[in-house]
């Protein structure tokens, strides 16, 4: 391949966004613009977000660079060559509601160079975790400063997506949002290449998810409950609205009241029916073959035995049981008795109704201790928090989740994060702090930040 390293010079034209999307519902809020950098401070009742963005960059002079120069581990050196622009995020001190923030990239033109071309996937962002005092960041007044990277990518596409997602404090967040052109990938159609895009905000209320989307086993003993699933999935057996935006695991669950057989369940949860009564069956030293579960899960009599029959002998039992989360089962739950939520369910791969969390981020509550093996398998959401109070992940626990692109360990405790994310050693991870913090390359070449 041709050496363009510092030879060639790409345009970029990346200006600020026009509106914000923000808050409670649907609530467009107007700009307030101010001299010097764009000041954009937006109001929705208490939930105040300040959005500081940074001056456009037009007409920048980008290089082609050696990636090598430029990242380190999990750390990225500002230097001549790369394009940069900034953005502040925060809610209001006064606050005492918890929202998530996200930034935007908007591609509004890109050379086929870097979408279909030789040169695609050569176009590139990052997301800097700004700790330095610099009011008005730049690349001349922050050249040969390193930052931690919270999140990167390739740009192949116009369009917009979301580069990075946030829970929000009322300390404002200072962040650093860098481009360059990775040698390693161009061709010979770089030169002359273009791009041009602009950078946005928006910011949701984050509030709790209820916690009848969550299946969980309890400990009458010491009154804790493992969450051993999520109901809230499109398309659910149970008709529940599907919660996909921001998903906040509740810290304490109720347990269940009573249960009835539903009158008219749909026919996948017949068929998971199904599929599980012969394993519920032999746990209770019962013999029901696969052929004699499908007539009972759909209203029939097998030897005088039906679905509500087997229900009201076996009611305790089932209360506490996966089987009572497959779309069978009116469920009444217990408000005045709670449960402790303490684990996650160590093997959501064996039952397909597990693996069903699809939203941007997901919250894990800050009494969880434990995460189990396969607690998310096959689930598609972005990014998770981890509070504080975890002590154990499982080997697997975060192996899965398609589009996962930033951990947020808060910790403080390493982990073997390759073992987490894939269940073996077949990953790579750089970190200077032994596994607090860092970015994981997995085999497809995906980006998982894990930052605090």
């Amino acid at each position: 391949m041709k050496d363009y390293t510092k030879k060639q010079k790409i345009l970029i034209i990346l200006g600020v966004s026009l509106f914000i999307l923000i808050g409670s519902g649907l609530t467009y809020a107007a700009l307030t613009w101010s001299s010097g950098n764009i000041n954009i401070g937006l109001t929705s009742g208490c939930f105040e977000i300040n959005y500081t963005p940074g001056g456009a960059i037009n007409n920048a002079n980008v290089e082609v660079m050696d990636e090598s120069t430029l990242i380190n581990g999990s750390k990225f050196t500002i230097t001549d060559g790369i394009a940069l622009t900034y953005a502040n995020i925060g809610i209001k001190s006064t606050c005492t509601i918890e929202g998530y923030g996200s930034l935007y990239l908007n591609v509004t033109n890109l050379s086929n160079a870097f979408s279909t071309g030789s040169s695609k996937g050569s176009l590139k962002y990052a997301i800097l975790n700004n700790t330095s005092s610099v009011s008005t960041p730049s690349v001349t007044n922050l050249k040969g400063q390193s930052f931690d990277i919270v999140n990167a990518g390739s740009i192949t596409a116009t369009g917009i997506t979301k580069i990075f997602t946030k829970q929000l404090t009322t300390t404002q967040d200072k962040y650093l949002i860098v481009f360059y052109i990775d040698n390693s990938l161009v061709g010979n159609d770089v030169i002359g290449s273009t791009f041009a895009g602009t950078i946005s905000a928006d910011a949701k209320q984050l509030v709790d998810t209820p916690d009848y989307c969550f299946p969980a086993t309890y400990d009458t003993s010491n009154m804790t409950a493992e969450i051993i699933g999520y109901n809230c999935y499109e398309n659910n057996n149970d008709g529940y609205e599907p919660i996909t935006d921001a998903i906040k695991i509740p810290s304490y669950i109720r347990g269940v009241k009573d249960i009835n057989v539903k009158s008219n369940p749909t026919e996948e949860a017949k068929k998971d029916c199904a599929t599980y009564l012969p394993m519920l069956a032999s746990g209770s030293e019962l013999s029901i073959t696969s052929e004699q579960a499908e007539t009972i899960c759909n209203g029939g009599s097998v030897n005088g035995i039906t679905l509500e029959a087997l229900t009201s002998q076996y009611k305790e039992q089932l209360k506490n049981s996966f089987f009572l989360n497959i779309g069978m089962y009116d469920i009444t739950y217990d408000d005045n008795t709670k449960y402790k939520v303490t684990s996650t369910y160590g093997g959501a791969n064996d039952v397909d109704f597990l693996a069903s969390i699809g939203a941007d981020i997901v919250v894990l509550p800050n009494t969880l201790t434990t995460i189990g093996s396969s607690t998310f398998y096959e689930s598609s959401f972005n990014h998770i928090i981890i509070p504080s109070s975890v002590t154990t992940i499982a080997s697997a626990a975060l192996f899965g989740p398609r589009n996962l692109r930033t951990i947020y360990n808060k910790t403080g405790q390493s982990f073997d994060w390759c073992s987490i994310l894939t269940g073996s050693n077949t990953c790579s991870i750089d970190t200077s702090d032994g596994g607090v913090t860092g970015v994981v390359t997995l085999d497809d070449n995906r980006y998982i930040v894990i930052t605090n």
